[in-house]
């Protein structure tokens, strides 16, 4: 866990966007962020392959919040026993995605599925 005003927060990539799934993401767009600003942002590869592995390596990383697009609600409920909170079902360009979090008007839920509702993995 961060101090007090710092996050640690991880978002699934590939290119530019936010992945569709964390558990088939391999590369990592790492920022750290205090009261709202930049201090530190890294692009890192994920070697591991299952998906409790790679909770596990976000972690140790110190990942305090994931912005990522699909996700079970199992991987969900891992990352949350790991005391990292989740930010599911977003898509578009990482960048900006963060920047929205960042000032606080990143709007939940909006990656939908077909019909127009969430996947159940």
């Amino acid at each position: 866990m961060s101090a007090p005003g710092r996050k640690t927060i991880a978002i699934p990539v590939f290119g530019a966007r936010v992945a569709s799934r964390f558990d088939c993401s391999e590369n990592l767009l790492l920022v750290v962020a205090e009261n709202g600003t930049v201090k530190k942002k890294e692009r890192i590869k994920l070697f591991q392959r299952h998906p409790q592995e790679k909770i596990a390596a976000l972690a140790r990383l110190g990942v305090d919040v994931l912005i990522c697009g699909g996700i079970s609600d199992m991987n969900v409920t891992r990352l949350g026993q790991r005391n990292i909170d989740v930010i599911p079902w977003m898509q578009g360009n990482a960048e900006e995605i963060l920047e929205r979090f960042l000032a606080q008007r990143l709007a939940p839920n909006r990656m939908k599925g077909r019909n127009g509702h969430r996947p159940s993995f």
